[in-house]
């Protein structure tokens, strides 16, 4: 087991500012009726588990998850909406992968070029950014429920590295995702967060008279309503 997990602690101060965000349920509800439109049962559609799991971790109502999944499937009127993968440089050279979910692409476009060159940043190219980052997924457990012999059982189930921090973060290929979330209940865990993520290769060292600016364009970024999630290859348990 690894001792600890520099991305697991990213992710949880992220979602504490994710909290803050007024625009949470816009994002989770849109999030919800993308993952609806490959189907609208959770068991058999594990995007859609995720983004319900998600939306109940922030407290969604019951209802307010099912409108966005009717909504996914066609039974209510609105507009369509897409999910469109962004690459970006950001201030001091940073490199960021940015996910929307957007009803009008030129709308979301020309938002996230205003804030990127407001920061001094910039959109790249296709495949400019991605070969920096791998997909991963990634299950949080409480630190109490694993031993070495579940350990075992979730590396066969495919898990392909198990970090130790405050909680425990499970790493997995996407396409094996799904079965060692399964191999976890089976064993009686519980799993507290399961997300598909952008992990960067590398971090980047950033100078310390360059943090509070970075800081800033991530909350800017953080504030459009069509941006779902967004990773960068720096490490942020100092900001």
């Amino acid at each position: 087991m690894s001792k600890h997990s520099k991305w697991a602690k990213i992710k949880r101060k992220k979602g504490v500012a994710d909290v803050k965000k007024g625009n949470i349920f816009t994002k989770l509800g849109h999030a919800i009726a993308l993952a609806a439109r490959s189907g609208t049962d959770p068991e058999s559609n594990f995007k859609l588990r995720l983004a319900i799991d998600n939306a109940r971790a922030h407290n969604m109502p019951k209802d307010t998850i099912e409108r966005g999944i009717a909504r996914g499937a066609g039974k209510i009127d609105g507009q369509i909406i897409e999910e469109v993968l962004y690459e970006a440089f950001g201030p001091a050279g940073i490199m960021l992968m940015i996910e929307a979910v957007t009803d009008n692409k030129n709308r979301t476009v020309n938002d996230l070029k205003r804030v990127l060159q407001d920061h001094g940043g910039r959109l790249g190219g296709p495949n400019s950014i991605t070969r920096m980052f791998e997909r991963k997924g990634l299950i949080t457990i409480p630190k109490t429920t694993i031993n070495a012999d579940v350990e075992l059982v979730l590396i066969d189930a495919g898990a392909e590295d198990i970090a130790s921090n405050d909680e425990i973060v499970i790493t997995a290929a996407p396409h094996t995702l799904e079965a060692v979330r399964r191999a976890s209940i089976e064993n009686h865990i519980e799993p507290t967060d399961v997300t598909l993520e952008w992990i960067p290769k590398e971090y980047a060292p950033i100078p310390e008279n360059k943090k509070e600016s970075i800081k800033e364009f991530f909350e800017a970024l953080d504030a459009l309503d069509d941006v779902q999630e967004w990773y960068a290859n720096v490490n942020l348990e100092n900001f």
